[in-house]
């Protein structure tokens, strides 16, 4: 029985969790699995997958069993024996890059990616990535733009098929190459509008620097002899009408075959056809038929020569969508879609005047999603104050997980923006910087907030008709010091009881929307809203 086990917290997220670990067992000769475990981190999941094999038919057996592992999980494994198997022999191995291939199977099944049929060979994956090598290397987006289709007949094993590819980089957004089934490219190119997928049947090939991407698929590249020199590492998708998947045997041949006939496009020839032939792996013959058609139905502006905030934002989120589950994709477009309706409704406040009178002829002209689709990326940068420590609390009823998630999601952007030099390094620092501490006090403060307005309601009633005006104050008022079950406002407004739930929660320094009176030289908490980290 071979086993093994990896943390997998940066693909497959489980409500309340902040951990995930897999661990899955088969056996070596057959390549049949045996079983799987999730849980909370290596060793759970060990325990569960151990636990559950002992108990299986198979495991019964009343010799112990002698259980195959990589080096640096065989003390782990020894300690998570079930006690039927307490006298097992744990071999410590070097697993074949096939095994740990299915284990990548099992985290895409994970992580919500269909997986195909027919899984590719390791020879099919070895030859994958080094057309991929040679594609970045070449670097054709420096060449080849979006606007410029590459149209390509593949034949695979005997079988063609009509593509479309279009290499991604040109603009300095998302690197890497799509392939799309037939003619169906959009219009407006790939990866244009996340929220209206590639059509079914499309194959992608993302470049992102190696800590963007999940562990297990840096892994993967580096099994495969991919370059710690090269900064852009590849992550392979399929699109079918149920999304994102991984890729089949066919798949991988085909995109192998595509990536050649990207570089042979962007290799000079472009009037002419070109055309080439591959052996792949297995003796299966490929080749392809390339020619290369600008489209002239573009129309030729410089607006397109602009990374707008619309652009920039659609080319995240579709950089996500293919590591994210279904469910974190999910959190991560409703996280982009309140950022651009915060930039829409409100970006306009912070405008030069130039850009005021273009922002407000085009809303005059009926474009109220105008300042996303007229304005760069630094308003991103610009606006990640607003967006956290007003709007969030605001404007929008969300959840602690939704406000946690907003500062996790806003950090991950200004980093790829960053990255990909749409805004400078200090101006991401600071952005940067915001989005973390959001993080951290967003779901702090709304529950500050509710413990306050608790407050109010549930203590003594205030007649605020009463009161003189030095008795009562109704402001945005900021926390000056904190102590357990008490807290003080700026001028020495205090203090104010409170639970020491609220005391534990609250800072100095945080600003509350609250009502106080003042009875008997008591001040009580008549109202309370919003908590501003």
């Amino acid at each position: 029985m071979l086993v093994l086990a990896r943390d997998i917290s940066d693909s497959v997220h489980v409500g309340g969790q902040e951990t995930v670990a897999a661990a899955f067992a088969l056996d070596p000769e057959t390549g049949l699995i045996l079983g799987s475990g999730v849980a909370r981190d290596p060793a759970a999941a060990l325990s569960d997958l151990l636990a559950n094999v002992s108990a299986a038919p198979a495991g019964k057996d009343p010799r112990p069993p002698r259980i195959l592992c990589p080096p640096e999980l065989a003390r782990l494994v020894q300690g998570c024996l079930p006690a039927d198997w307490r006298m097992a022999e744990v071999v410590a191995v070097q697993p074949d890059v096939s095994v740990e291939d299915l284990f990548d199977s099992l985290v895409g099944h994970l992580a919500g990616r269909q997986q195909p049929s027919d899984l590719p060979s390791a020879e099919d994956w070895s030859m994958l990535f080094r057309q991929a090598q040679a594609f970045v290397e070449a670097a054709p987006w420096r060449q080849l733009s979006d606007d410029v289709p590459v149209h390509v007949d593949l034949w695979l094993a005997g079988k063609s098929t009509h593509r479309v590819g279009i290499v991604l980089g040109n603009a300095g957004i998302t690197h890497g190459f799509a392939l799309y089934p037939g003619d169906a490219a959009p219009p407006g190119g790939p990866m244009r509008n996340p929220p209206n997928p590639p059509p079914p049947g499309t194959l992608v090939m993302t470049l992102d620097p190696a800590h963007a991407l999940p562990g297990h698929m840096v892994a993967k590249a580096r099994r495969y002899q991919w370059p710690d020199s090269l900064v852009l590492v590849p992550l392979f998708f399929a699109w079918t009408t149920d999304g994102a998947a991984d890729l089949s045997g066919d798949d991988v041949g085909l995109l192998t075959i595509a990536l050649a006939a990207a570089l042979a496009a962007d290799g000079g020839q472009r009037a002419a056809q070109t055309a080439g032939d591959m052996i792949l792996s297995g003796g299966r013959s490929g080749r392809y038929q390339v020619q290369l058609r600008p489209r002239s139905d573009r129309p030729d502006t410089s607006q397109r020569d602009v990374l707008t905030v619309d652009r920039a934002l659609e080319a995240f989120l579709q950089d996500c969508r293919s590591r994210l589950s279904a469910r974190t994709f999910r959190t991560y477009a409703s996280v982009i879609d309140l950022l651009r309706a915060c930039l829409n409704s409100y970006g306009y406040q912070y405008l030069s005047e130039p850009e005021d009178d273009a922002f407000q002829a085009a809303y005059a002209a009926g474009d109220e999603q105008a300042f996303c689709g007229l304005f760069g990326t630094d308003k991103i940068a610009e606006s990640v104050g607003e967006f956290l420590g007003y709007f969030m609390i605001r404007k929008v009823a969300a959840s602690e997980e939704l406000l946690r998630a907003s500062g996790t999601v806003i950090g991950k952007l200004i980093s790829w923006l960053a990255e990909r030099g749409a805004i400078s390094p200090d101006v991401a620092h600071e952005a940067q910087r915001r989005a973390r501490d959001a993080a951290r006090d967003l779901p702090r403060a709304a529950r500050l907030a509710s413990i306050l307005f608790d407050t109010a309601e549930s203590g003594p009633t205030v007649r605020v008709d009463a009161l003189e005006d030095a008795d009562y104050i109704e402001d945005d008022l900021m926390i000056s010091r904190v102590e357990p079950g008490r807290l003080w406002f700026e001028d020495e407004v205090g203090p104010v009881k409170v639970p020491k739930a609220a005391s534990d929660l609250a800072r100095p320094g945080w600003t509350v929307s609250i009502a106080l009176g003042r009875v008997r030289g008591l001040w009580h908490i008549v109202q309370a809203g919003s908590v501003y980290p």
